[in-house]
């Protein structure tokens, strides 16, 4: 299991990788950490790649996590594309965009494109393997 993270402030944008077996502690401490880099505050754009991913999550920890994520004073011109490639990987991000907090920040896609053309952004696949991502756990 691992998740990583690197913040591209010439891109304006937060770029993090979950792989392996992914469980809520794991999400949640990426999180965390991803709001404690004093770049964070810098981008309004968030791109997650979830395609290595076996998420361990119920539909309660999902919940779980949509309430912990939830702050009253994020920036409404923020914007998140994640990628995924499976079902459950796709139904789980779609319970956290139903959530009407997310509903008009997330986005799912299945393509690197498609994820770019929802941000404005372009990001390249090797990218995601840059050595100085942050290793979280």
């Amino acid at each position: 299991m691992g998740t990583k993270y690197k913040v591209y402030t010439d891109k304006n944008l937060l770029v993090d990788v979950l792989y392996g077996d992914v469980t809520l502690t794991n999400i949640i401490e990426l999180y965390q950490k991803e709001h404690e880099n004093v770049n964070f505050f810098k981008i309004n754009r968030s791109l997650s790649d979830i395609r290595e991913a076996k998420i361990k999550l119920s539909a309660k920890e999902v919940k779980d996590f949509i309430q912990f994520a939830q702050n009253p004073n994020d920036n409404k011109d923020f914007r998140w594309a994640i990628i995924a490639n499976n079902p459950l990987q796709t139904a789980l991000s779609f319970m956290v965009i139903m959530d009407k907090h997310f509903k008009d920040v997330i986005k799912v896609f299945s393509t690197l494109k498609a994820a770019n053309n929802y941000l404005a952004t372009d990001y390249s696949e090797p990218e995601f393997n840059d050595n100085d991502f942050i290793e979280v756990n």
